[in-house]
């Protein structure tokens, strides 16, 4: 059992959300947050790196957004509305970066992964997000 879902099955309240399908929404964007970080370092020091600032302004927007969804997530779950706003963005957010990092994987491994990452960390948003619904749909 991971650390996120340790400590949301401790919580007093529970949410009325799958701990597993939001655990691993919070682990995703964890994931993105040292992926897209690493990456945009890592494209400042190959050469031609003007040839990628969209790749490192993407990382690193990506990276503040999804460290700050993580800790949100952690705090209130994606039951309040503006979470689930912010749920979305992210979301779509996670799919340009991955798009735009992509554009750069054939010729830098690291651009692969932080692609692969992210589309992985949207994707998981998006299950959380069908959770919450079909959740509101059960009440």
């Amino acid at each position: 059992m991971n650390a996120a879902t340790q400590i949301l099955e401790a919580r007093p309240d529970q949410r009325g959300v799958d701990h597993a399908v939001l655990s691993m929404a919070i682990d995703a964007l964890q994931d993105v947050v040292v992926v897209t970080t690493t990456c945009a370092d890592a494209c400042l020091e190959a050469p031609g790196s003007d040839d990628r600032v969209d790749c490192i302004r993407v990382c690193n927007d990506a990276a503040d957004v999804a460290g700050t969804t993580s800790r949100v997530l952690s705090r209130t779950g994606p039951t309040v509305e503006g979470t689930r706003a912010l749920v979305d963005a992210t979301a779509k957010l996670l799919s340009e970066t991955s798009a735009v990092c992509a554009e750069h994987g054939d010729d830098h491994k690291h651009a692969r992964v932080s692609s692969d990452v992210t589309a992985r960390a949207a994707q998981a948003l998006a299950a959380l997000q069908a959770a919450v619904a079909s959740a509101t749909l059960d009440s």
